[in-house]
């Protein structure tokens, strides 16, 4: 994400952790429950294990947006430059890896794949390949028209705004599956974390914010296994399309969001610093875009880690959380590769290349 302020260690270990709880979630999501009569094959503390970690997923991306609106909820301006540079950078070398597998073929030729490749390559930014990317693109460009708005309201009334969105755009949008959803989310985690800069005092109670954070987890990991189970079976009739749905709605409507304030409010109160926190910190987007995208996601989940072995085993949950540090630390080894050998050039070229747009729009107008 942009670096526009003077990074914060206690932020920056904050994002760790995030990126931390998004690839188990992914391990969860893309690895064992990609076929779910893995997962209901699983022995019972295997599969409730699994989907424990299914609520990461969610909660780190609310922490991220959340720390989005904390810092630029007051800026007239959001730069979006590194995230595209890096973003196509990652694009490219996706693209590569693609292209490696079907050479290999570990991926089926296909028009889909076809297409996925174009994502890569000529449209990484806004084509689809990372949801994430392209709902903070456009959170970028109309949140300054939502700081304006914001910094002319009272508390009471930016709670209310809060309120709103939070039940006709973010709860009624995943209730209907809204397309527009992932962007519903980012501008909902983006107008609480504004609002919690502009309230901006909470007690010092750095034990109970995580406690309470924990609790809440526990509390929907537990829920969503039993979302797991249902999905599992089939969804045979009226009382299962229920559950569905409420599990649904307490998850992301409450539980995501406390867990996610709670969190970022624990993680606000401590203080830290370390150089090498900034630095691993400042990675944490390179690890999601090399980990996450349209060709890797299978490759590291099914060819490379190889859940579904590794699920069959009874020391599954432990070997689960080396192989989470494992991803994340050879994904922090590719960005860091990345940041010192192609950064600089890749912001120079860019640079460049706006400067020749500018004159020759100069020339014809």
């Amino acid at each position: 994400m942009e670096n526009t302020l003077k990074r914060q260690a206690n932020i920056e270990l904050l994002r760790v952790v995030a990126m931390l709880m998004i690839i188990g979630s992914h391990l969860a999501l893309h690895g064992i429950q990609a076929d779910m009569g893995t997962w209901s094959a699983g022995n019972r503390i295997n599969r409730i294990f699994t989907s424990m970690l299914k609520p990461g997923g969610g909660v780190g991306v609310a922490v991220f947006f959340i720390i989005t609106g904390w810092f630029n909820g007051n800026k007239e301006k959001i730069s979006v430059k590194r995230t595209t540079l890096t973003t196509a950078f990652y694009g490219f070398v996706c693209g590569l890896i693609g292209i490696l597998g079907l050479v290999k073929g570990l991926n089926p030729v296909s028009a889909d794949s076809a297409k996925n490749l174009m994502r890569c390559f000529l449209s990484p930014v806004m084509g689809g390949g990372w949801w994430f990317v392209t709902a903070y693109i456009l959170l970028a460009l109309i949140a300054p028209t939502i700081n304006r708005y914001v910094a002319k309201m009272n508390n009471r009334e930016a709670a209310l705004l809060v309120a709103g969105f939070w039940f006709f755009e973010y709860t009624v949008g995943n209730i209907i599956s809204n397309q527009y959803f992932p962007i519903q989310r980012a501008i909902m985690f983006y107008l609480i974390g504004t609002c919690l800069k502009k309230y901006n005092k909470y007690p010092n109670k750095r034990g109970l914010f995580l406690l309470g954070s924990g609790m809440a987890y526990c509390l929907h990991g537990m829920i969503q296994y039993v979302s797991d189970s249902v999905i599992a079976r089939g969804k045979s009739g009226i009382l299962d399309e229920i559950i569905i749905i409420v599990t649904s709605c307490l998850s992301n409507s409450v539980l995501i969001i406390v867990e996610a304030v709670l969190l970022f409010l624990f993680f606000l109160q401590i203080t830290i610093d370390s150089r090498r926190i900034l630095e691993v910190g400042k990675s944490v987007f390179g690890v999601y875009l090399l980990h996450d995208s349209i060709f890797t996601r299978n490759l590291i989940w099914h060819n490379v880690v190889k859940t579904e072995k590794i699920y069959e085993m009874r020391a599954y949950p432990a070997i689960t959380i080396l192989v989470i540090g494992g991803v994340f630390l050879s994904c922090y080894i590719v960005e860091r590769i990345r940041i010192k050998y192609f950064e600089g050039i890749m912001e120079g070229t860019a640079n460049r290349c706006v400067q020749f747009i500018r004159c020759f729009g100069n020339k014809i107008l």
